[in-house]
């Protein structure tokens, strides 16, 4: 084994459900998580938002969240499990659509879908329903495509994703920008993840971990790592570990 390949990764708060939902906050995030990924609405008082834009305004940068938003960043929308449309738009992909809502807040350079899935893949909640393992780090790297040109200016990308678990999905992506030639840190920040310790505080940061060489699907071989405490890096591929991604 040549070590793990490591994605520094944000979630703003807990993926609560209706069971795990106490307080009136976790049910407003709840309804609120529900809502992003069916790119519908939240009420909030007399207000009724578009849950995407209410999320942006709602959730507060701190000093741990420098490396995942910042003047270099380039934020790139995590794909679906389907096939991405040649021309997709905001309200029917709802991590572009933060993307897109973060970038006119000043928190990045750009705001662009430089990942597409090229081939469709078993979402986890299929892949759960049936009774089979979900896609792989590799299945995913390899239904994904992007370009070299479509990365040439771009020095730092933060994946956007709705929710992150075990991270196969992200981990296949950061493996497809840097097989591309990416060669800039890569981050991932999600409006929520589910392997949460209850009672644990939010945001919640870690790693994704996934070892070099590994083609199997087992959750052992991707999902995240809460550090003891930072600092945060996401340090380029060293030359033997480029060599090996390429």
């Amino acid at each position: 084994m040549r070590g793990l390949r490591q994605l520094p990764v944000a979630a703003a708060f807990p993926y609560f459900t209706k069971k795990t939902a106490v307080t009136d906050d976790d049910k407003l995030w709840q309804r609120a998580l529900y809502s992003i990924k069916d790119g519908g609405t939240v009420r909030v008082g007399s207000k009724t938002l578009q849950a995407t834009d209410w999320f942006v305004q709602n959730y507060t940068l701190d000093a741990n969240d420098k490396l995942f938003f910042n003047r270099t960043c380039t934020l790139v929308p995590m794909p679906s499990s389907r096939i991405t449309p040649d021309s997709p738009k905001r309200e029917h992909w709802p991590s572009y659509d933060i993307c897109v809502r973060l970038k006119s807040n000043g928190v990045a350079a750009a705001a662009k879908p430089l990942l597409r899935r090229a081939t469709a893949v078993r979402s986890s909640r299929d892949a759960r329903a049936a009774g089979e393992e979900a896609p792989s780090v590799m299945e995913h790297r390899d239904s994904m495509s992007t370009t070299r040109a479509q990365l040439q200016g771009v020095d730092a990308i933060t994946l956007v994703d709705d929710v992150v678990s075990a991270g196969r999905n992200a981990m296949g992506a950061y493996l497809r920008l840097r097989a591309e030639g990416f060669r800039g840190p890569i981050t991932l920040f999600a409006v929520a993840y589910t392997n949460y310790t209850p009672g644990a505080r939010a945001p919640y940061y870690g790693r994704i971990v996934w070892p070099e060489g590994s083609h199997t699907s087992s959750r052992t071989n991707a999902g995240i790592i809460v550090p003891q405490a930072g600092p945060w890096s996401a340090e380029p591929p060293t030359a033997a570990e480029s060599a090996f991604l390429a």
